[in-house]
């Protein structure tokens, strides 16, 4: 039987969401609200690549859009790209902004012309 765990810590408008199986790491995402801008800003979401065929970042997205909800919160902002806390690597980045527009995002613009920064308006 697969026994996953989902575990939420929560400070000062900033989450963060662990599924673990065991003592490893499946999935994982951070968000913050940023009351001044009336927005959600996702710092990280991945799956690590074992764990690619479940239905995790739908999870963990689904997580960051109820506290969105709660939050009153206007957008959710995320840039693609690096996810140093994946250590096996994320999914590429083509894969990633595609992931977020099905989601609802649109690309809003560019970091030094290579991050795309992708918004979803609530």
């Amino acid at each position: 039987m697969n026994k996953y765990t989902q575990t939420t810590f929560s400070n000062n408008g900033c989450n963060e969401i662990a599924i673990t199986k065991g003592r490893e790491l499946a999935a994982h995402t951070s968000f913050c609200y940023v009351k001044q801008n009336s927005e959600v800003i996702i710092t990280d979401l991945f799956v690590n690549e074992a764990y690619r065929d479940t239905a995790f970042m739908d999870v963990l997205m689904a997580e960051i859009e109820h506290f969105a909800a709660q939050q009153q919160a206007r957008t959710i902002k995320v840039f693609c790209g690096n996810e140093p806390m994946c250590a096996d690597g994320q999914i590429p980045l083509e894969d990633e902004v595609e992931w977020y527009q099905r989601h609802g995002f649109a690309v809003q613009g560019y970091v030094y012309d290579i991050v795309p920064i992708l918004v979803k308006t609530l």
